[in-house]
């Protein structure tokens, strides 16, 4: 999974789709989608018992959203 900064001026300037493509090329993904863009993308990991934002969200805030996507190791 992977999740880019949205257009920040303090320190992003975001990514266009082709520069998405250049990134999943060089990692060879055979097939990618993109689902979300601005500034409610934000991928949160857990660590042992906390939860950590590993990207920096283009908002001041992070936004609420209505869905997400989960991936749980059993």
């Amino acid at each position: 999974m992977t999740v880019v900064d949205g257009r920040n001026a303090n320190y992003s300037v975001g990514i266009p789709i082709s520069g998405l493509v250049a990134i999943m090329n060089s990692l060879q993904v055979y097939g990618a989608i993109n689902l979300d863009g601005g500034g409610s993308s934000t991928m949160v990991l857990k660590r042992d018992a906390d939860f950590e934002v590993v990207n920096r969200y283009s908002d001041a805030n992070p936004r609420r959203v209505a869905n997400g996507l989960a991936i749980i190791q059993k």
